[in-house]
């Protein structure tokens, strides 16, 4: 090959001209639509996080929310176990005491039944219930359990 230039007809050049053309007109259309597709990705991308926002705060409410459910369930536990404890005391008293004639004298007279269970307050209640009150309720539902599970005398039909 020679050091000098090669030499192009017109239509040779115009064709080539054409060919470079096209592949320029190639590359914006696929510039083009990866911008396109760029600026869609984008609008996808910002719903996204937006959408991912409002997830957030909401995990973020429930979270709350069960830290308070947490407390008071443990609260509720608590309470339950005193009032385990003292529902067995009851039992102890009535079988020590042998006659179920008045369960409250005996339980008033022994007054070693803890305390923080007879302070709770009844659902809708406004005011605390006393050791007297609590154990009258329990002798009348025990009183009434008794009339309602008793076999029925001898001289009755059941």
């Amino acid at each position: 090959m020679s050091d000098q230039p090669a030499y192009v007809t017109r239509e040779e050049f115009e064709r080539r001209m054409r060919v470079l053309e096209g592949e320029v007109e190639g590359e914006k259309a696929v510039t083009r639509h990866i911008l396109e597709e760029s600026r869609r990705n984008g609008d996808h991308l910002t719903a996204l996080r937006s959408e991912f926002g409002a997830h957030e705060s909401q995990f973020d409410h429930l979270a709350g929310e069960v830290a308070l459910i947490k407390g008071v369930l443990s609260t509720h536990t608590a309470l339950l176990n005193v009032l385990v404890q003292d529902v067995g005391q009851i039992r102890s008293l009535l079988t020590r005491h042998g006659d179920m004639s008045d369960p409250v004298a005996d339980i008033m007279t022994n007054a070693h039944i803890s305390t923080p269970a007879w302070g709770l307050r009844m659902a809708g209640s406004r005011r605390a219930l006393s050791q007297k009150d609590c154990a009258v309720r329990w002798r009348d539902a025990h009183r009434m359990h008794a009339t309602t599970t008793s076999p029925p005398a001898s001289g009755e039909e059941g």
